[in-house]
């Protein structure tokens, strides 16, 4: 789907990631920049969580990074350049 268009950003909620999904079967073809937030609290026993971002590298941004203040919360934060 993320190929189909070539969407400029694509942002999910939900996303199911955990630590051992790393970057490349999320974009195999190298053409987005992926910001993600995995969900890291699994003592609920809750099935699903983290957010993430895909954004065309054909724009310029870097990660903001969060305080660990707000290390519960589902966030991603980038600029763009």
């Amino acid at each position: 789907m993320l190929y189909a268009n070539y969407y400029d950003i694509v942002c999910i909620t939900e996303s199911l990631l955990h630590a051992d999904i790393g970057m490349g079967p999320l974009d195999p073809e190298s053409v987005y920049h992926v910001v993600r937030k995995d969900r890291t609290d699994t003592r609920t026993g809750v099935r699903g969580g983290g957010v993430c971002a895909f954004v065309n590298r054909n724009l310029s941004i870097t990660e903001v990074n969060i305080s660990d203040v707000y290390s519960a919360l589902e966030l991603v934060c980038f600029d763009f350049l």
